[in-house]
């Protein structure tokens, strides 16, 4: 956040983020750097608080138990001081209503935090005093606070000392965790980054969106309706002029929650049917909310982007076009195209030429993607080297491509080290946000409030 000139980064990206940034590339295959305009809402939420009013609980004791994991208790205080953290961080104002609208995603954060903290027990990790103490050292320095600064403005602000350092040992924690029980096991394999190249050549003909997103779950239909007035108290938080950003790494329960939920840019060939309706005819700055069974998704639909022939033009290809008698026939045509697949280009003259009578072979070097139709050209970019195109008829006959070569140097993403490491953060991310599920599945949680 941003107190005056001092700019406190939060924990989520001092820890998990520094982790995945020494290991792979910033974002997904898909993803691009995010710009950061203010969002508009959709429209103005009507004002809510997070969950239906209730009686206070019965003590008002800092050491009630508002929640268990695995009969470990988390009390009011706990929950108290972490709100105050998460709206400091959020840059949102300490009021009551400001307090009602975080408050349950706040304690699902401790819960989730509890439950990390367990499985790092179990493992046998730690953290010491002066990996916390390198924590401030950094916030410190990116500030150009003088030793001790940041300490002093959490005092300024309020902010209680040992709730945020119980965010970064958590952090710092779960951090090991999937050092030890996660990295180990992703893999990327030669295919995967193939078919990722073929994806991303596939779509680029296709409108894109740079999207951010804020998820929050329900765990069973029990806390629906609580994670439907949280949304709309975040919906009215953005609404008065809240950080998007910062939202979601303080709330979204998402891996992308690191980030500031960015998702960067994503073709729409990758966004499930109801994405799709949700942004159509949608403007930039748009801010919208998706139901699903068991989460509510805030959208910030950042921008949209038309199809971008230029990109096709720094893609070069070496095709040779095949060409069939008029005589033909489709069934001879598909014949033909399969048998040719896996021929070698330098053989493919002499192949066609035996196989078929008065068949052609004409050589289209240093061909670019934009020189084809558009189908045409999503057809060359989705396929293999060595792959044929869909026989066309022609005048003259049947017509087919072979792609011999496709030359991708200098195109942004689509280099081999890029697609790897894109993949590798997202398996990363994915496993992580696995183990988790698995771990609060087979963990006793027992939430004991309704409301703050």
């Amino acid at each position: 956040m941003r107190v005056g000139r001092i700019v406190i980064l939060p924990v989520y990206l001092l820890a998990l983020v520094s982790l995945l940034m020494t290991v792979y590339a910033h974002n997904p295959v898909y993803a691009e750097t995010a710009a950061k305009p203010k969002p508009k809402p959709a429209s103005q939420p009507a004002a809510a608080a997070i969950a239906p009013t209730v009686s206070k609980p019965p003590s008002q004791d800092g050491q009630y138990i508002v929640a268990t994991v695995n009969k470990k208790p988390i009390t009011r205080f706990d929950w108290e001081q972490r709100i105050r953290v998460a709206l400091v961080m959020a840059d949102m104002q300490p009021t009551a209503a400001n307090s009602e609208q975080v408050a349950l995603p706040v304690l699902r954060n401790l819960v989730d935090e509890q439950v990390k903290l367990q499985e790092a027990e179990k493992l046998n990790l730690s953290v010491k005093p002066e990996e916390i103490d390198n924590v401030y050292a950094s916030i410190e320095q990116n500030n150009k606070m003088a030793k001790g600064g940041m300490k002093q403005m959490l005092k300024k602000l309020q902010v209680s000392e040992a709730a945020y350092d119980n965010e970064i040992r958590a952090s710092l924690l779960w951090r090991k965790v999937i050092q030890r029980a996660v990295i180990p096991e992703v893999q990327v394999s030669g295919d995967e980054v193939m078919r990722a190249r073929q994806r991303k050549l596939a779509v680029m003909d296709r409108p894109e969106y740079r999207l951010a997103e804020i998820v929050l779950n329900s765990e069973d239909s029990s806390t629906r309706d609580r994670v439907i007035e949280s949304a709309k108290g975040l919906m009215q938080a953005l609404a008065a002029g809240a950080d998007f950003y910062k939202l979601a790494k303080q709330f979204s329960s998402s891996p992308s929650a690191a980030e500031g939920g960015n998702l960067g840019v994503v073709p729409e060939s990758l966004l499930a049917e109801d994405q799709r309706q949700l942004f159509k005819n949608q403007g930039a700055g748009r801010v919208l909310t998706l139901e699903r069974n068991d989460e509510i998704v805030i959208y910030w639909l950042q921008e949209v982007r038309q199809p971008n022939q230029a990109y096709n033009k720094s893609i070069h290809l070496n095709v040779k076009q095949i060409l069939l008698p008029a005589d033909g026939d489709l069934a001879m045509a598909q014949a033909t195209q399969q048998s040719l697949v896996n021929t070698d280009c330098g053989q493919l003259t002499t192949q066609v030429e035996s196989q078929v009578p008065g068949g052609r072979v004409l050589d289209l070097s240093d061909a670019k993607l934009s020189d084809f139709s558009r189908s045409l050209a999503a057809e060359l970019a989705s396929m293999p080297v060595g792959g044929v195109t869909t026989p066309i008829k022609a005048d003259s006959g049947y017509t087919m491509l072979k792609l011999c070569q496709l030359n991708l140097d200098g195109v942004a993403g689509l280099g081999t080290k890029e697609l790897t490491d894109g993949l590798r953060q997202e398996k990363i991310l994915q496993s992580a946000a696995q183990y988790l599920r698995t771990l609060k599945r087979s963990a006793r949680i027992e939430i004991k409030v309704t409301s703050y």
